[in-house]
């Protein structure tokens, strides 16, 4: 009977509402340990491009590794791979628009060059800011057409390291692809240190960059703007005679993408790499000569 009229006086509590509900469990926080793995996921997942000015751009990761290439392959001398790794972040604004006019009279050249020489070439264009873009994936240059400004309009700060390893990854794949072993070339150019890389560091890119050189017979220029290039380009494991440094300025920009091409033809054609005195110097405005 205790049983029955207890079950009743539940069924009448719960009509009158006269009986408190048990209160809803309190979500607990997460564990620490899942708070940095969903950190990690938003910092790492890729993510749809936006756009802005036209321009599509996408968030870092750049891939960790790059691809492996074949040793003892037959050459192709006739075939060069140019790949391009520019500074788009801010501070590159100071040079108006003489990035665009660098990157295009940098590509002339070797157009011009490729049909002197009954060659051709294959680009991949990577820029960086805060972010890092494949411009071009790996464009015959016939084929291309002119850089855009919103292929390399400024934004952001400065992922060096990111847009190196993007570069190189890029490039791997593609020569790994190939039948036979083109010539390649990696041209860099920045006019700031590097401050916000995510994936990349010194270490592992100058590691990179060595191996690629030895064992492969990889191409490096290295420009750069607001530092000694031949101290910063040689921390990256680049020969120093094929560093060089510009003006922060628009004619220096130029003059450091057109020197970097004529020292790539140069080397193409079985002659020195390096930057000679007069590409040195007219790398430098005069303003920026005298403070010398």
């Amino acid at each position: 009977m205790a049983q029955v009229a207890s079950g009743l006086q539940r069924v009448a509590s719960s009509i009158t509402g006269s009986v408190t509900p048990n209160p809803m469990p309190t979500p607990s926080e997460p564990p620490q340990q899942m708070m940095q793995q969903q950190q990690q996921q938003q910092a790492f997942a890729p993510c749809t491009p936006s756009r802005r000015g036209g321009r599509g751009r996408h968030r870092t990761p750049v891939p960790k590794s790059l691809s492996v290439l074949p040793k003892g392959r037959a050459k192709d001398a006739s075939h060069t791979v140019i790949a391009m790794v520019v500074d788009t972040s801010s501070s590159m604004s100071s040079m108006g628009d003489e990035v665009q006019g660098g990157c295009n009279a940098y590509l002339d050249e070797q157009r011009a060059s490729d049909v002197e020489d009954g060659t051709h070439s294959t680009v991949v264009l990577v820029t960086f800011d805060s972010k890092v873009t494949v411009v071009h994936g790996g464009k015959p240059l016939v084929e291309m057409a002119p850089i855009s400004k919103d292929d390399v309009r400024p934004d952001g700060m400065t992922a060096l390291y990111d847009g190196i390893g993007q570069a190189l990854a890029t490039t791997t794949e593609l020569v790994a692809g190939l039948p036979a072993d083109p010539n390649v070339t990696v041209f860099i150019l920045t006019d700031g240190h590097e401050n916000s890389s995510q994936v990349w560091n010194k270490a592992s890119i100058a590691r990179e960059i060595k191996r690629l050189q030895d064992e492969h017979g990889f191409d490096f220029y290295f420009a750069a703007a607001n530092q000694d290039a031949m101290t910063t380009g040689q921390a990256l494991s680049v020969d120093t005679a094929q560093c060089v440094t510009f003006s922060p300025q628009a004619q220096g920009s130029r003059q450091a993408f057109v020197s970097a091409s004529k020292a790539q033809i140069r080397g193409k054609r079985g002659m020195s790499k390096a930057f000679t005195p007069a590409e040195r110097t007219s790398c430098m405005t005069p303003d920026v000569q005298n403070l010398k």
